[in-house]
């Protein structure tokens, strides 16, 4: 009877203990379905889960939102009927082929309750619910993605006719000393047929060893510094151009983000070329009158030297005239002037 009786004990513990379990569980589950809910709600994309006839199973509320029907209406509603007529044969083959392959994204116009019809690309992914294929479906707004690319389009565009239309020339290279954009005189330095030609490319590319291995040690070391290279004078010979050198200011800078950490280099470039050669000719002149300043000189101290003698003896007959005036005879005295 005792035996029996601590069976039963130990039996209702089991169970009292696989109770207990089995509440933890149901408390886990519970929590992780009010989470997968939760994120399930808040996604900025509509999200639709169907079966591949296009049943909806499950929508969050930004597709009530979006599309302006609640939930209970969708309950009613097929996701085919959600898209324009010429596009749902397309839609229907690729829910068919999305049994075969994990993913598919395809752009189709979306049918709102009220309202014109609006661009979305679908992401189509196969999952199994009970046994069954069932498909996410998540509807993100073409519209507002073209408008920012292209927002960067003409950001970009706007940027470039700026740095086409300044007196300087202008780069922009990545932490590898590789071009990621140039201006259009490089480009047409550079004998290429736009700039976007110049992009993953250096300076080895496109100029001779000795100013493109200066180039790369001093971008080294502004990219390890973090400090730049401003109104440096140097000389510069592109290939194309035979034995031909540019003297230009060139000024680079490290371009930094948020984090500081270096990501690229921004390089300007002016020609220095006038300046160049004004110096030489100031050069030139200088060494001329250096040169007509010796000459003169030189030209002084040989008249100099000429006239000292003679006039040492101009002097020595005058002045023996004058100190002996009174003494002379007139015959002297003119013998003197004569001499003189």
């Amino acid at each position: 009877m005792r035996k029996e009786l601590k069976k039963t004990e130990t039996e209702n513990a089991e169970l009292i203990r696989k109770l207990f379990e089995q509440e933890q569980e149901i408390k886990f589950l519970s929590k992780s379905v009010k989470k997968y809910k939760s994120l399930f709600d808040i996604s900025s994309n509509a999200i639709f889960i169907i079966d591949i006839n296009g049943t909806i199973l499950e929508t969050n509320n930004t597709a009530c939102k979006k599309y302006g029907y609640t939930h209970s209406e969708y309950q009613n509603l097929n996701f085919f009927e959600l898209i324009p007529n010429p596009f749902r044969n397309n839609i229907k083959k690729n829910l068919e082929q999305i049994i075969f392959k994990k993913n598919i994204t395809i752009e189709t116009p979306q049918i709102p309750k009220k309202g014109k019809e609006f661009s979305v690309e679908l992401d189509l992914k196969a999952f199994n619910n009970e046994g069954k294929k069932t498909v996410l479906v998540t509807a993100k707004d073409v519209y507002s993605n073209k408008t920012y690319i292209e927002q960067l389009e003409n950001e970009r565009e706007l940027f470039q006719a700026l740095m086409d239309n300044i007196p300087d020339r202008i780069y922009f290279k990545d932490i590898n000393s590789k071009f990621t954009m140039i201006d259009k005189a490089h480009a047409v330095g550079f004998n290429l047929k736009s700039p976007s030609e110049a992009i993953g490319k250096c300076d080895h590319d496109f100029f001779d060893k000795k100013h493109a291995d200066q180039a790369l040690k001093d971008e080294r070391k502004i990219i390890k510094t973090k400090k730049g290279i401003i109104s440096k004078f140097e000389r510069e010979k592109i290939q194309l151009s035979g034995n031909q050198y540019e003297w230009v200011h060139s000024t680079k800078v490290p371009i930094i983000n948020k984090s500081g950490e270096v990501t690229g280099i921004v390089g300007i470039t002016r020609s220095a070329s006038d300046l160049k050669n004004a110096e030489n000719k100031i050069l030139k002149y200088a060494k001329e009158l250096q040169y007509l300043n010796a000459t003169k000189d030189k030209f002084f101290s040989i008249l100099a030297h000429d006239l000292k003698n003679p006039f040492f003896s101009l002097l020595g007959f005058a002045e023996l005239l004058s100190n002996n005036f009174d003494e002379l005879t007139d015959e002297e005295k003119k013998k003197s002037i004569f001499q003189i």
